[in-house]
């Protein structure tokens, strides 16, 4: 039986993410995140989702901000950012070398598309996942691009 704090989340992203029929597999994958030591929450302040670590306790905190609240991408994104504390956080002093950050987003794409593959109706877009990884995975090489 899930927690009332989960179903509350559930019921969270439902109804601001647009995200009712994956209600199921966010529960599932809720539970799975809290199982696993961390917390997930929604974020209007920004267009940007993260796992982050604050006072030693893991964060996800997704964005729901109308300018990416496109249902499924939003799912995959949950997905990435739970990959982000299955693949483990990088060491401060490499927090500012490009190279381990983006091999840290391919490792958190890869647990992503093992957990995406448990569920037989995300199985089923699994091409949709691979583009969308791609696209985000494309943008991170355009945000060093335009770094330099």
């Amino acid at each position: 039986m899930l927690s009332f704090k989960i179903e509350q989340r559930v019921n969270e992203f439902c109804y601001k993410g647009n995200l009712e029929e994956y209600r199921d597999i966010l529960k599932d994958l809720f539970q799975k995140i809290y199982d696993s030591g961390c917390q997930i929450s929604t974020r209007d302040d920004s267009v940007v989702s993260q796992h982050e670590t604050i006072n030693e306790k893991c964060l996800i905190r997704i964005s729901l901000h109308p300018i990416n609240n496109i249902p499924i991408q939003t799912l995959w994104t949950i997905f990435h950012e739970f990959g982000h504390h299955l693949s483990g956080a990088i060491n401060k002093k490499d927090e500012n070398d490009w190279n381990i950050r983006y091999a840290s987003e391919e490792r958190a794409w890869e647990q992503a598309k093992i957990e995406v593959l448990k569920y037989p109706t995300l199985s089923k877009q699994i091409n949709d996942f691979d583009k969308y990884k791609t696209k985000c995975l494309e943008d991170y090489l355009n945000k060093k691009k335009n770094m330099n």
